[in-house]
């Protein structure tokens, strides 16, 4: 869950005691089997091959939180989600010397753990679990058993690869193969009435992309990225939760750049970025802007915007 610290910025904290944590527990211990051979998996974690986690851990991560969602829905699975985020940025404060990329990751859990959650959830909303989970059933079937190839992360990846469209292959590589960075930040907001509770929402995005080496040396790179912007009213009545108002994804590039969505609200909205990349202030009553990066990680600052309500 998402709870907001006195300095006012959000952070992510998971109750390891509650019934869903421990159905991820459970699916991820019984999990790494479901690829096949157990010796195998073992024989290649021995001889600690480039990318073995992805293939044991990775996978299993990514079951636990398809169990979550099936079982408990979108919103506990999301909040599983912003949990791998924290976990993943913290873990690289952690480890500062031996970031890999994912598809080459041997034993590191901020990576295959928490970072491959990200990932492959990110790659089943772009994709769609039919197509993810026929990959993963093909993947399975090509190297199960005692007498079948070696099940390692390129063959995964080749997999994969062969259900991504053109216009996703950009995403794919900066999700396995290399160590990417977005960062995205909402200068200021504002909520302007139109008419019949109607109001114009525009926020004013900076945004960058970079890639890092193994020591977390970044170089910039140019972002043309699709990004999720949610627009969200006050829960409904009994719910703790906010309801969207606009919830779709936007090409966002690098540096500035002004975002405009019309919503229906029935008070003044109140305006507060999050998610992927801030945290805010409010301007008045109602509905939060949520900025949340949909391409699987996000800048490793937390900054407060300045809000202009009018």
């Amino acid at each position: 869950m998402l709870v907001r610290a006195a300095d006012g910025i959000d952070r992510v904290v998971w109750d390891v005691e509650t019934e869903p944590a421990r159905v991820i527990v459970a699916v991820g211990l019984l999990n790494p089997g479901w690829i096949g051979a157990r010796q195998a998996r073992l024989d290649t974690l021995r001889a600690q091959a480039a990318g073995a986690a992805i293939v044991s851990e990775t996978l299993a991560q990514y079951s636990s939180m398809m169990v979550l969602e099936k079982s408990y829905g979108t919103k506990m699975a999301r909040d599983f989600y912003d949990y791998h985020m924290a976990e993943y940025f913290r873990g690289r404060t952690v480890y500062t010397n031996r970031e890999t990329p994912l598809l080459d990751v041997i034993s590191a859990p901020y990576l295959h753990y928490f970072k491959g959650g990200l990932v492959m959830y990110t790659l089943r909303d772009r994709l769609g679990d039919a197509a993810v989970n026929g990959a993963l059933r093909r993947f399975r079937e090509k190297y199960a058993g005692a007498n079948a190839p070696p099940a390692t992360s390129r063959a995964l990846y080749a997999e994969l690869q062969a259900i991504t469209p053109d216009s996703l292959e950009p995403l794919l590589s900066d999700l396995f193969e290399h160590i990417t960075l977005w960062g995205l930040r909402a200068d200021s907001a504002r909520a302007k009435p139109v008419d019949d509770g109607a109001y114009r929402v525009t926020l004013y995005i900076d945004a960058n992309k970079a890639r890092a080496d193994s020591v977390g040396n970044q170089t910039p790179i140019e972002m043309d990225d699709l990004v999720e912007i949610g627009v969200f009213g006050p829960p409904a009545q009994g719910m703790s939760d906010p309801e969207p108002l606009d919830l779709k994804q936007h090409r966002i590039r690098s540096g500035k750049q002004t975002i405009e969505v019309m919503v229906t609200v029935a008070a003044s909205p109140e305006l507060d970025a999050r998610g992927a990349a801030v945290s805010a202030q409010t301007v008045a009553e109602a509905a939060p802007v949520i900025v949340k990066a949909a391409v699987g990680q996000a800048a490793s600052q937390f900054r407060r915007p300045s809000l202009n309500g009018r």
